[in-house]
């Protein structure tokens, strides 16, 4: 099994969901081939998250698992798909299916080192005799923040020396707003062309607070202002129940919603502010990119937001839910052009400095293949 060289990956993401995470596992298998290596992405037959990592030219092979934890039958599949393609590296995304991983080293291919990729929160222990074994039997874990870091260290019997921190990237280039003009990406969008437009992105869901933005743009009372809001409902009726507070609050004709846009750089480069009230985000790749644009950010002051912005040093935080200290911080933020620029150009270069997308994958393939030579030298050893 020990190989030198150009490493092959298996990227383990039988999920029906299609989403952030989904996303960045097709990434990275795509990441893989880009850097002169090789990946299978392994996803559930039919599911969104399969066409798309074929579309951007990742293998694929799908997999039909009927249970959770132990799937005997799925793991020996799996096992024998790792085997063909000789693959050095499993990368996990969903703790349910890092024992299905385990089992298919154990029946079929012996010599796989398996990375747990954790992008989620998890509240729970996990610390029974079933969790015990598994996450002894894991080689390595990346994960976003350092709160995550801790999380499974403190939750989990899995060594803290074995979880790495990498955050997502970015292409910050993309972002620069030397390449955009913020005249025409608001006529792009038909958004107001003057006047200080707050932008919200994500998708429209309770969780991300985009009842909690509405109610502060409104008491915060800011003249020749726009709220944008952005995003794809998750939940029938509940855009229609934002426009309705709107309309109840007398700011119909002053907050504006926008479908999902894969034109990020232009839409972020069209706002003078952005802000994330939701309750709480494992990371916050909106923010990053908002700050990449050279753009303050109001984040909730929760899970890895913190770990992201720097209060008033490159942006500002407000306790999750608490609309008055939005609004606050809304007028605070319209009333100061300067701390605007400054927080903004703070922002901009902190993202340059740790979230550039091609420095953030490196980093995590040089961290693969540490844990892959690690384990062909225990392997020697027994």
């Amino acid at each position: 099994m020990q190989k030198s060289g150009p490493l092959h990956y298996t990227f383990l993401l039988p999920s029906g969901a299609f989403g952030g995470l989904e996303i960045q596992m097709i990434n990275r298998a795509a990441d893989a081939i880009r850097n002169g290596e090789s990946s299978l992405f392994v996803g559930r037959p039919g599911r969104r998250a399969a066409e798309r990592a074929r579309s951007m030219g990742v293998p694929v092979k799908t997999l039909q698992i009927r249970t959770d934890y132990i799937a005997l039958v799925a793991a020996y599949r799996l096992g024998k798909m790792m085997k063909n393609t000789k693959s050095n590296v499993c990368i996990v995304a969903e703790s349910n299916h890092l024992s299905l991983a385990i089992l298919a080293r154990r029946l079929v291919w012996p010599g796989v080192a398996i990375v747990f990729y954790q992008q989620l929160h998890s509240s729970r222990s996990k610390r029974d005799p079933f969790h015990n074994w598994v996450y002894r039997n894991l080689d390595g874990a990346v994960v976003l923040t350092r709160k995550l870091k801790n999380s499974l260290a403190e939750r989990t019997v899995f060594p803290r020396d074995k979880i790495e921190v990498i955050p997502y990237g970015i292409d910050v280039d993309a972002f620069d707003p030397e390449r955009h003009s913020k005249k025409e990406n608001r006529r792009r969008f038909t958004l107001p062309e003057e006047g200080l437009l707050i932008g919200l992105v994500g998708r429209l869901e309770e969780a991300k607070g985009q009842a909690i933005a509405i109610e502060a743009f409104a008491k915060a009372g800011i003249l020749n202002s726009a709220l944008v809001i952005c995003g794809s409902a998750q939940r029938e009726g509940y855009l229609e129940a934002l426009k309705a507070r709107a309309q109840e609050l007398g700011v119909q004709d002053a907050v504006h919603f926008l479908q999902f846009t894969s034109e990020v750089p232009a839409l972020m480069n069209a706002f003078d502010l952005s802000i994330l009230p939701s309750r709480g985000e494992t990371f916050g790749l909106v923010v990053i990119e908002a700050m990449a644009a050279a753009i303050p950010v109001i984040g909730t002051d929760a899970e890895g937001v913190p770990e992201i912005i720097d209060q008033e040093r490159n942006g500002m935080l407000v306790p999750p839910g608490d609309v008055e200290a939005l609004a606050k911080a809304m007028r605070h933020m319209a009333e100061d052009n300067g701390l605007r620029k400054r927080l903004g150009q703070q922002a901009r270069q902190d993202t340059l400095e740790r979230y550039n997308y091609e420095t953030q994958t490196e980093k995590f393939f040089a961290f693969c293949k540490t844990v892959y030579e690690a384990r062909q030298k225990r392997l020697a050893r027994a």
